[in-house]
């Protein structure tokens, strides 16, 4: 989305912007919903490729399980508030999961 951003601010005020570094190219001159359905496309190709990749390379943590029914669970547990950290609750918000204890992060166990 940071890519996005700027591309307007660039557009929008050319004169104020001697350099940008941007990390991808967005044509914002798409809709709204034609963005995010290419978005959306594009992200389900990546996941379908690191499925793909898991299934065949056995250094893939989770090599030899069914990657889009742990990620749906993942999922369920999340929109439900039922994710932890090592037996730590993490509180879920509808924009997403954060820790109640900081420093730590979410194991491939709860994958």
């Amino acid at each position: 989305m940071g890519t996005l951003l700027g591309e307007l601010y660039a557009e929008q005020y050319p004169k104020r912007v001697r350099a940008l570094v941007l990390e991808a190219v967005v044509d914002h001159s798409l809709g709204t919903r034609e963005f995010l359905s290419t978005q959306a496309a594009t992200l389900q190709d990546f996941f379908d490729e690191f499925v793909a990749w898991c299934g065949r390379t056995e250094s893939c943590a989770l090599h030899g399980s069914d990657v889009r029914a742990r990620w749906a669970d993942l999922l369920d547990r999340a929109e439900r508030g039922k994710l932890s950290d090592n037996g730590t609750a993490l509180e879920c918000a509808p924009c997403g999961c954060r820790r109640i204890r900081a420093g730590s992060q979410v194991s491939l166990e709860e994958i």
